[in-house]
């Protein structure tokens, strides 16, 4: 009998900055409705870290008008979330590009997460290649 086959991400959060107790990596699936970011242990991307909410941000995915996925981006904060170093409005969804740095936390420890295509990067990186800096 054959396994079943695992789901490959839409998209994959991967940790830029951030305590190393973070998760690396966290797959956005398909069907899976959203991805909610924040300090309750419910949330898909847990971070317990000090200035980040317990409904920090969430994910979701759209179909654009070309029929090809679309990822956004709502701030439920009090503390706000950035987009490539831009505070985005709160309880607005935002468009989100592949290659995009979301930071949760500019203050110290700063938290921040890059945008890739999930079936290009499913595994988890490793901690060298989380220090690397973009090319």
């Amino acid at each position: 009998e054959e396994a079943p086959r695992q789901q490959r991400p839409l998209f994959l959060l991967r940790k830029r900055t951030g305590d190393a107790q973070l998760p690396a990596s966290v797959p956005f699936l398909p069907g899976q409705g959203s991805l909610k970011v924040g300090r309750l242990q419910s949330c898909d991307l847990y971070l317990h870290v000090d200035r980040i909410s317990k409904d920090h941000a969430e994910f979701m995915v759209a179909k654009a008008a070309a029929g090809c996925n679309m990822l956004l981006l709502k701030d439920n904060s009090s503390n706000g979330t950035w987009l490539n170093k831009k505070l985005i409005p709160k309880g607005t969804w935002t468009q989100v590009e592949l290659g995009d740095r979301v930071c949760f936390n500019l203050e110290s420890p700063e938290v921040t997460y890059e945008v890739f295509r999930g079936d290009i990067l499913v595994a988890q990186p490793t901690e060298a290649q989380i220090a690397e800096p973009p090319p």
